[in-house]
């Protein structure tokens, strides 16, 4: 009742003289009773006690807004960089798929519809052109300019210099250009989700509207206080968005495994797969892929567990609560980090878990966490202690309530999901380990049920908590000026009053459309919820219409999306054949990994040998093959897996791909082998082949690409010698028997570094042999949407198209001279932004000390 009664009669962003001094009298009072003790210390008062509860948290809540901001504009970043290091070989004119321009368009009107195309006589190619204004631009020089600007903008805003939600903005739209003109090499999720994070970033969670108020007289400090309580709420508004936006990333990755039948998500066999399976496997990759098959089955239960149950504590209104769900989601992220290359999407996934640490202050302030209404008793000694009412507090009732439910949901979540089975009656260590097996006890329809029931409701809910949050943050303001309006000491400059209610009557405006905007992007960001369930589908809630009008808007800019990571379950092998004892692990099929790898070989030569055989017709050739080295994919089998995470090998990433299915489907890897056959050298730079690159100090080529294929293989790794890797058929096991029943051995084998990583087998011919100018080839390219011939041996030619001393040339060689020194206009660009920043802050450090000594002083003379 005391914390309730303080709660509504005493403001926390501000003193309240009148009830403060109410306290104050009440303090001298009691001390006047005691004479004898002068000494003792003197409890706080519960305004002061409040006071400095709300400054701390306040402050925590700054560092979490400004962490976030800083990270995540280290991570636009990051892709930016990605891009522009990509570029000349993946998307330039030049590149594997180049650049198209017609992709973008607002409300269905080009952006660039004045475009055109130049040839080159030194190059022998049509260059596209651009039209800025009056001025003409190529279409690789633009690219590299965004690409480069952006990166520089991301590292001002991750500097603190300025983290402005327009600059999020301009942020978001340099990467959506450069995403959507860049085809099917940018076309991931974790491409979406970066958009879409700084798109609410932008609209709901950075600063717009900054105002400085400057009060000389302590009469106009309330003014300042009601304006740092709006804006500090402000603040706290825009993580409920990011909440939902973490709920929904990840409470779809959980479901749409269950929802799509994979056996491996069923039978929780799905990391005996994934380490071998994923796109690019990390240095560990090797050894967690060696573990028991028990603990990886029970690492696939907890995944299952932290996605989908887990996922509703983050958009729960207790702290503690959403807490518990952070650092399990950050858990899950380190160990994918760890395990695997998935570029800066962990990361990412980790950021959106900071406003999960944020205070809501509806909530905040009913924690409290005071000593109101405790009796403090004096002892013989001069001593003070507390009574036993203190004991028996209602706030430690209340933790003790909240982190027993907390436990109890989790008990119960891993109860209704998972179950263990024991199959064998057998009393040895090896039997029972051996007989051991988690299983999954949620269904699918067990799943569509859990939707159907929650998802109707929780983005209301949180629309629900959104309200409160704002409706008491903006009372709140204005139940502190009225009690300010109060004071006697109200006076001061008139023109100085007018201007302090001016700036706080724009920050009640700003105030209120942010509140509006989080509550539009809250519900448009909901709606692919609705999509898990025909169910949903066909019974969809009134209002929705809007919501979902306004979402297939921003879907097609990319800012909003759905999710649904590792539906299925790649590169699983079959094995033919009856289960026994001695075959498969707790009664269920051998975990059999063959992920398809496409392997590129060539046939070096030159025309004159070729001349020479042709004339010479009873000589007959044997062409030698070679295999082409990739920098980042598996291919050479005693090539140890390297991490490259956060960058995104965006070319080795989509062999993956194109290995899951057929040529006819990705006309780009047939553009891919013509690039080479031709020795382009912007593509042959994204190879792991320094041999072509050999031009670049003036030593002649070797020999030139005559052919070139294309092989299908299935990859495994390596297994030490073990029970379980010998109960799987087929798999190249190191050691030998001899190691089998020695666990120091098996140890030291699960620790150290092998000579051979990987397994592999023939399957079939993926693209049969090409030479260069095959005209069948030049017409399924001609169809496809390429262009087939030579390149450029240097980047810099390409500015060879423009008239000498233009400024379209000026531009281009420009740009050309940055991607020279590109490391090094990084470097200076970030020690100069980091410098101004350190600057910045100690100034501002400074200037907050000497305002909080005069603020100290003038409250000391009040009191």
């Amino acid at each position: 009742k005391n914390r309730w009664n303080y709660f509504f009669h005493n403001n926390t962003m501000g003193g309240n003289k009148l009830s403060h001094s109410k306290v104050d009298s009440s303090s001298s009072s009691s001390s006047s009773s005691s004479p004898s003790s002068p000494s003792s210390p003197s409890p706080l008062s519960p305004e002061q006690n409040k006071k400095t509860t709300t400054k701390s948290t306040g402050s925590t809540a700054v560092l979490y807004h400004h962490a976030f901001l800083s990270i995540l504009s280290l991570i636009y970043f990051q892709a930016f960089v990605s891009y522009y290091l990509q570029y000349p070989g993946l998307n330039s004119t030049f590149g594997v798929e180049p650049v198209n321009m017609k992709n973008i368009n607002i409300f269905g009107a080009e952006i660039f519809p004045n475009s055109s195309s130049q040839k080159s006589d030194n190059l022998n190619e049509m260059v596209d052109m651009i039209k800025l204004n009056t001025m003409e631009m190529d279409v690789d020089t633009f690219c590299e300019m965004v690409a480069f600007v952006g990166g520089l903008l991301s590292l001002v805003c991750a500097s603190g210099l300025v983290q402005h939600g327009l600059l999020f903005f301009i942020l978001v739209i340099l990467y959506y250009f450069l995403t959507a003109i860049s085809g099917v090499f940018y076309s991931f999720q974790w491409d979406i989700l970066l958009l879409e994070t700084g798109f609410l970033t932008a609209l709901c969670y950075a600063p717009w509207l900054t105002l400085r108020l400057h009060s000389s007289s302590s009469s106009q400090n309330h003014d300042h206080q009601q304006h740092h309580l709006l804006s500090s709420s402000s603040t706290t508004l825009g993580t409920h968005p990011i909440r939902l936006l973490l709920f929904k990333l990840m409470f779809m990755s959980g479901v749409v495994k269950i929802q799509s039948n994979c056996p491996t998500w069923s039978n929780l066999t799905a990391l005996e797969y994934h380490f071998a399976t994923q796109c690019l496997p990390s240095p560990l990759s090797w050894h967690v892929h060696q573990m028991h098959p028990f603990i990886l089955r029970l690492g696939v239960a907890i995944t299952f567990i932290i996605e989908i149950p887990v996922a509703f504590l983050l958009v729960s209104p207790i702290r503690s609560w959403r807490i518990v769900g952070a650092y399990m989601q950050i858990l899950l992220q380190i160990l994918i980090i760890v395990t695997g290359n998935y570029n800066f999407f962990n990361v990412l996934t980790i950021l959106l878990c900071l406003p999960c640490f944020v205070d809501d202050y509806y909530y905040r302030e009913i924690e409290g966490g005071n000593d109101m209404g405790v009796k403090h008793i004096e002892n013989d000694r001069g001593e003070t202690r507390k009574s036993w009412q203190q004991v028996i507090q209602w706030g430690k009732i209340q933790k003790v309530i909240k982190h027993t439910a907390c436990v109890v949901f989790l008990l119960w979540s891993c109860h209704s999901m998972i179950q263990f089975d024991y199959n064998n009656t057998t009393s040895n260590a090896k039997g029972f380990w051996r007989a051991i097996n988690v299983r999954l006890k949620m269904t699918k329809s067990d799943c569509d049920d859990l939707i159907n029931q929650s998802v109707p409701f929780l983005p209301p809910l949180a629309m629900f908590f959104l309200v409160v949050n704002a409706t008491h943050c903006f009372f709140s303001s204005f139940w502190y000026d009225r009690q300010q309006k109060n004071r006697k000491s109200n006076k001061g400059n008139n023109k100085t009053r007018w201007i302090s209610h001016a700036k706080i009557s724009i920050t009640i405006l700003s105030y209120l459309f942010r509140f509006a905007t989080c509550l539009l992007c809250m519900g448009v960001l909901s709606v692919p919820l609705i999509t898990l369930t025909p169910e949903l589908q066909s019974n969809q809630q009134p209002g929705l219409d809007f919501f979902i009008r306004q979402w297939s808007v921003g879907r097609s800019y990319r800012i909003f999306n759905g999710y649904g990571l590792f539906r299925r379950m790649t590169g699983v092998g079959q094995y033919r054949g009856a289960i026994s004892s001695s075959i498969g692990w707790a009664g269920l099929h051998p975990s059999i990994v063959a992920r398809p790898e496409i392997i590129l070989e060539t046939v070096l030569g030159d025309d004159e040998s070729d001349s020479n055989h042709m004339k010479d017709s009873t000589v007959v050739k044997v062409d030698e093959w070679r295999e082409l080295n990739f920098r980042w994919k598996p291919g050479n089998v005693h090539e140890k897996p390297r991490q490259v995470a956060p960058h995104q090998p965006r070319l080795d990433w989509q062999m993956w791909f194109a290995a899951l299915g057929q040529y006819q489907h990705n006309p780009w890897l047939i553009h891919l082998m013509d690039k080479i056959l031709n020795e382009c050298r912007p593509v042959l730079n994204l190879l792991d082949e320094d041999e072509w690159m050999s031009s670049d100090s003036g030593v002649e080529r070797p020999q030139q690409i005559r052919k070139i294929r294309a092989r299908l293989f299935n990859y495994d790794f390596t297994r030490i010698d073990t029970e379980w890797s010998r109960s799987i058929p087929g798999v190249d096991i190191l050691g030998g028997d001899a190691k089998a029943d020695s666990d120091n051995a098996l140890l030291k084998d699960f620790f150290s570094w092998p000579d051979q990583y990987w397994s592999r087998s023939f399957q079939r011919e993926y693209v049969p042999i090409l030479e260069r100018g095959n005209p069948s080839v030049i017409r399924y390219l001609s169809a496809s949407g390429y262009k087939s011939g030579k390149c450029i041996d240097q980047w810099s030619q390409r500015c060879d198209v423009f008239e000498a001393a233009s400024n379209v040339r000026v531009l281009c060689n420009m740009s050309s001279w940055i991607r020279d020194q590109y490391i090094s206009c990084n470097v200076v660009a970030f020690l100069i932004i980091i410098s101004i920043a350190f600057i910045r802050a100690k100034t501002t450090e400074h200037g907050t000390l000497r305002k909080g000594d005069g603020n100290l002083g003038d409250k000391v003379k009040n009191e």
